[in-house]
């Protein structure tokens, strides 16, 4: 074996300037775990066939794995609030040949600065669309929930029955159809110089 005087348990030996063979606290290996302490340079492909570990130290500045010139998408976690992925400028799509599934308990679709919702999931429950921040639809255990106008350009085909808080109102309608019996709790109006057709 080699043993050479004024050197560090577990430091790695490394080239001086002057050739000299000399240790360095940046570089240790202590049999099963190589620490650098600075940065890593690789100019090929890195395989980590046990993972990849960032340790977190509380903050999104650091401790991070960044992809792209001027840390553009970085993937940290900042010790409370799970996991976080940002991508700092253009769009950041998600690309799948086959079925992309997204496993939750909860998911959300909200604003870049976390103020309006636009999509909310909740498992084994309700999806909620907002508008503006406004909840207009939102799925039940019997159907779906519907807040505002509802506008159809096309035919509205209705199975069961159809309640009317309000007033029903025909436009640019020459025909109405019905069939079963309809109803009336308060009369038919009839305007003037029309007719009703029996028969």
């Amino acid at each position: 074996s080699l043993i050479v005087s004024d050197l560090t348990e577990d430091r790695v030996l490394i080239a001086g300037s002057s050739g000299a063979v000399e240790d360095s606290g940046n570089l240790t290996f202590n049999g099963s775990r190589l620490t650098v302490t600075g940065g890593v340079v690789a100019s090929g492909i890195v395989t980590a066939s046990g993972g990849v570990r960032v340790p977190t130290n509380g903050t999104n500045s650091a401790n991070y794995i960044s992809v792209g010139s001027g840390d553009n998408l970085k993937l940290y976690h900042d010790g409370s609030s799970g996991g976080s992925l940002r991508n700092g400028t253009g769009n950041l799509e998600i690309q799948a040949n086959a079925v992309f599934h997204l496993k939750t308990t909860q998911f959300n679709v909200i604003d870049n600065d976390a103020t309006h919702y636009h999509i909310r999931t909740f498992k084994d429950d309700r999806v909620e669309l907002y508008f503006n921040n406004a909840k207009k639809f939102e799925t039940t255990n019997t159907g779906i929930n519907v807040t505002g106008d509802g506008t159809f350009t096309g035919n509205l085909t209705v199975t069961g029955n159809v309640g009317i808080a309000g007033t029903l109102t025909y436009e640019d309608v020459s025909r109405v159809d019905a069939v079963g019996l309809s109803t009336f709790r308060e009369g038919l109006f009839i305007p003037d110089n029309q007719k009703a057709q029996f028969g």
